[in-house]
């Protein structure tokens, strides 16, 4: 029997994996080129993602609805080492953990043992509203904070000492969704939008070409249904491609840097 996967679903999926995080509670693990999988203990049961521990090949941070979970033994056993955590960004080396709770930003160096709270001067209303962090790929003293709702974009030059806005040029009323750099020219940076209501610019990926500090629409070729379903729920870099998923239209595709985008070819798997 051959039948369709859900584009929605398995688009996410695709963007996800690109930027090694997996979906789901992960019970079970695959090495090297082998396609058989074997049990390895289990994540925590709630839903959430998985991200690899650049210290260790045998670690990881679950990132689940009570905070952070790290295993040191490949998932045999697991620690909640960051309860109420929303996310969590790895960056630099050594590596340092980014996350946001109900109190802030906080940041941690010793692979999520103890945590600190971080400056959050210039962001507005409050560090609270961090909904994701990214790093700058080749400094990662630069970092990038989406807000909750129509918080916006903010960007710090100095591992997040000081904060200003980096919203110029984005268009009113909508959230900064995802931010991808190119790995070639990192200060080509793209981020995906969600409107927060049908009256809007059928512009849903924007492009800087010096580093966040100024945007434009880069979005020809996207067609995406104008609700408040429209909207770009990852982007993540494959070779020189870079895909855009969307949460109710797909999967689309890049590879002039924006200046165009097609619809991706969707795989189909047979049971």
């Amino acid at each position: 029997m051959t039948r369709k996967t859900s584009l929605p679903v398995f688009a996410l999926l695709m963007v996800l994996l690109c930027t090694c995080f997996v979906t789901a509670p992960v019970t079970q693990a695959q090495t090297g080129d082998d396609q058989t999988w074997q049990s390895r203990g289990s994540a925590p049961t709630e839903a959430g993602s998985l991200v690899a521990d650049p210290a260790s090949s045998a670690g990881a941070y679950f990132v689940g609805n009570t905070g952070i979970s790290h295993t040191t033994d490949g998932g045999a056993t697991w620690n909640l080492c960051a309860r109420g955590a929303r996310f969590l960004r790895i960056a630099g080396n050594p590596a340092v953990l980014y996350t946001s709770d109900s109190t802030g930003l906080r940041q941690s160096t010793d692979g999520c043992q103890t945590w600190k709270d971080m400056p959050v001067k210039g962001i507005t209303p409050s560090g609270a509203a961090v909904r994701w962090l990214a790093a700058y790929p080749n400094n990662p003293a630069v970092l990038y904070a989406g807000m909750d709702g129509l918080g916006g974009l903010y960007r710090s030059s100095n591992a997040g000492l000081d904060w200003e806005p980096a919203s110029k040029d984005l268009p009113p009323g909508a959230w900064v969704t995802a931010l991808a750099s190119d790995p070639i020219t990192p200060s080509l940076i793209y981020v995906g939008l969600r409107y927060a209501t049908r009256e809007h610019p059928p512009a849903y990926v924007y492009k800087s070409t010096d580093g966040g500090l100024s945007w434009r629409s880069s979005s020809l070729g996207m067609h995406l249904l104008p609700n408040n379903d429209g909207e770009i729920s990852g982007l993540a870099w494959s070779g020189s491609r870079l895909f855009a998923a969307t949460l109710s239209d797909g999967l689309y595709v890049t590879g002039d840097h924006a200046e165009s985008w097609q619809p991706a070819t969707m795989p189909r798997r047979t049971e």
